[in-house]
């Protein structure tokens, strides 16, 4: 019974690459280059957040995602490898409801609903309060530092932000080691954003 069961898998794994051969004709190519989007379909995709067509190549900008509501795009400093991701969901609070308190509240709120997370922040810590303007309008960020003590003590520091577009609520963040931060390239991504 185990030799019927072999030459059978043999002949469907045969016929199953004969039948790809004869589909792609020995054409298919598996250049994932060529089938990513152009920068310039990024750049227009990102709108939704800003316009961030000013930035040069060392960033990469994201796809923008969509999941339960929620839309999600990170640009990439190629050379440092820190991430800053935007977020936006319609229940957003407006600007003038964030300070520091609430910064810091929503933040262990959010690692914390995170089921089964290893990675519990201790020391959370605001070191800066300030505001960006944005195509003119204000915005808030707050600069922070934390601690992680499982599996082995790590320190992050970070930024958080908000600023309104059309009327809504948007979100930035970038959390990156805290001796391999740097908050220029974070600022520079916010500086050269336009909204309209």
């Amino acid at each position: 019974m185990g030799c019927l069961k072999l030459v059978v898998r043999i002949i469907v794994l045969f016929l199953a690459l004969v039948g790809g051969i004869a589909l792609f004709s020995g054409e298919f190519n598996f250049d994932f280059k060529e089938r990513a989007p152009k920068r310039e379909q990024l750049v227009e995709s990102a709108k939704f957040f800003g316009n961030f067509s000013a930035l040069d190549s060392d960033y990469k900008i994201g796809r923008v995602f969509s999941i339960f509501g929620v839309k999600k795009m990170t640009i990439l400093n190629n050379p440092t490898g820190q991430k800053t991701t935007f977020l936006y969901y319609k229940k957003a609070p407006k600007i003038a409801e964030y300070n520091e308190a609430k910064v810091e509240n929503d933040f262990l709120e959010i690692f914390n609903k995170i089921e089964g997370n290893p990675f519990k922040p201790e020391n959370f810590t605001i070191t800066k309060a300030g505001n960006f303007i944005i195509s003119g309008k204000a915005s808030k960020y707050y600069n922070f530092e934390f601690e992680v003590q499982k599996p082995f003590k790590r320190e992050y520091s970070g930024q958080f932000g908000v600023y309104e577009k059309d009327g809504k609520t948007y979100c930035h963040y970038m959390i990156h080691n805290s001796k391999k931060v740097s908050y220029k390239i974070n600022n520079e991504i916010i500086s050269k954003m336009k909204l309209n």
